[in-house]
C-alpha cells in the first residue's frame, strides 16, 4: 500500500512538473509575442511621425520649431534640460526656432547670423552644464554625509553590540580562554 502512494506522488509530482514548464514556456512564448509587437508598433509610430515632419517641412516648415527626432538637441532631464531656468529655456527656442527659419528659407543664410546664433547657444549650453556640475556638486555632497552618518551610526552599534555581550560574559562568569 504504501508503493501505491509513493508511485502516486510521483506521478502527481510529474504532472506538475510538466503542467509548469508547460505554462511557463507558453508565458514566455506570449511575452515575446507581445514584446514584437509593441515593437512592430513602436516603429510605425515612428514611421509616422517621420512621414508627418517630411510633410511639414516640405510645407514650409513647422510653426512650433523642430522636434528633437529630426536634429534638435534635447538635453536629458538628467543633464539639467528640465531643471533649466524658463528664461534660458524660451531664449535657447528661440535661438533653435531663428536657425530652422534660416534652413526653412532655402536661401543661404548669412555665416554671420549662423555664427552668432551657434555662439549664443553654445554660451546658453556651457552655462547649462555649469549650474548641472553646481547642483552636483551640492548632491554629492549631501549624500557623502547621509552616508557617511549611517556608516558611524552601524559602527556605534556594532561596538555596543560587542561590549554588551563581554559584559554578559563578564556577569555570568563564563571563562571564554577555553
Amino acid at each position: 500500500m504504501a508503493a501505491d502512494y509513493k508511485a502516486k506522488y510521483l506521478d502527481i509530482r510529474s504532472k506538475l512538473i510538466e503542467a509548469s514548464d508547460v505554462a511557463y514556456r507558453l508565458g514566455f512564448e506570449e511575452g515575446m509575442k507581445e514584446g514584437q509587437q509593441a515593437a512592430q508598433q513602436q516603429q510605425q509610430e515612428q514611421e509616422m511621425m517621420m512621414q508627418q515632419q517630411a510633410q511639414e517641412a516640405a510645407m514650409g516648415g513647422a510653426e512650433g520649431g523642430m522636434p528633437a527626432e529630426m536634429g534638435g538637441e534635447e538635453m536629458p532631464a538628467e543633464m539639467g534640460g528640465e531643471e533649466m531656468g524658463e528664461e534660458e529655456g524660451s531664449e535657447l527656442d528661440d535661438h533653435i526656432s531663428e536657425l530652422e527659419g534660416m534652413v526653412a528659407k532655402g536661401s543661404k543664410p548669412k555665416v554671420s547670423d549662423l555664427r552668432n546664433a551657434v555662439l549664443t547657444i553654445t554660451k546658453l549650453r556651457k552655462t547649462q552644464k555649469d549650474n548641472f556640475q553646481k547642483k552636483n556638486e551640492k548632491i554629492i555632497s549631501k549624500q557623502k554625509n547621509v552616508v557617511d552618518g549611517i556608516l558611524k551610526k552601524w559602527e556605534n552599534e556594532s561596538s555596543s553590540v560587542s561590549s554588551n555581550l563581554e559584559n554578559i560574559i563578564k556577569e555570568h562568569g563564563i571563562d571564554t580562554e577555553e
